[in-house]
């Protein structure tokens, strides 16, 4: 096995295991299962069936949301920074969201990748929202287009999870998936295992990417909170471009905000 295989395997397992030990110590605290009454619960609440429904608040609200503005050391490619950012506005139940994504070289000017996404959002379960809309390419493919349909929201052991899937203006379809999970190592600090994957159902020749998984991504955040909203971070990152067989391991340096 190559040593990028090993790395990626090795950031890899570390991602997939940081979840289990992040509840590990729970002893003596009473499971969600013994304080909820035993009975039919709420399909759209998840609360024992028999409570009041919750009021679902129609005021407008909204946020916006950097989750990765950095720069990435790397070893055997060129030094880059990255944005990956998100926002959104409306009610408990419906929302508008844009999400937006871009990388490119340090000393290159422009991106090298870059895209934006324009969603309806609505809630179907108490912690799921099924998403809908469009999505442009600005580089490297600015003629791509695509229709958008996706499921964001928290898995069990609150694994942030948002997934697509997207069919192109010519009729090719694709899914990506992002996972986060945010352990608490105290009131300040958070380490955050990260995993991203892409994938074609068939080969798009024109555009470079063949049938099965395009790319992935694993990686490891420590931030500081220096309040709720701003919080700087190191971490490490690893990306493996599996159309061409190449890969890249960077050390990273970045700002997590919000408003």
């Amino acid at each position: 096995m190559s040593d990028s295989r090993i790395v990626s395997c090795g950031l890899l397992t570390l991602a997939l295991a940081l979840p289990s030990l992040a509840t590990a110590g729970q002893h003596g605290r009473a499971s969600v299962d013994s304080v909820i009454p035993e009975g039919p619960l709420s399909a759209h609440s998840g609360s024992p069936a028999d409570w009041p429904e919750p009021l679902y608040d129609d005021a407008i609200f909204s946020q916006v949301m950097v989750d990765r503005l950095e720069y990435r050391d790397s070893a055997g490619a060129p030094n880059a920074w990255l944005w990956d950012a998100q926002g959104w506005v409306g009610n408990d139940t419906q929302r508008f969201w844009w999400k937006s994504e871009g990388e490119g070289p340090i000393n290159g000017g422009s991106p090298e990748s870059s895209n934006l996404e324009l969603l309806y959002s609505r809630i179907i379960s108490p912690f799921w929202n099924l998403q809908a809309g469009v999505r442009q390419n600005f580089n490297p493919d600015p003629d791509r287009r695509f229709a958008v349909i996706g499921l964001q929201g928290l898995a069990p052991l609150m694994l942030e999870t948002d997934t697509a899937l997207y069919v192109s203006d010519d009729g090719d379809v694709s899914m990506g998936a992002e996972f986060e999970y945010d352990m608490l190592l105290t009131q300040r600090w958070v380490l955050q295992p990260r995993m991203e994957v892409s994938a074609s159902l068939q080969d798009v020749p024109e555009y470079g990417l063949r049938q099965g998984l395009n790319s992935s991504e694993v990686g490891l955040r420590l931030r500081y909170e220096l309040m709720r909203e701003i919080s700087p971070y190191i971490g490490v990152s690893h990306e493996r471009d599996h159309d061409h067989d190449e890969s890249t391991t960077a050390l990273v340096v970045g700002l997590r905000a919000w408003y």
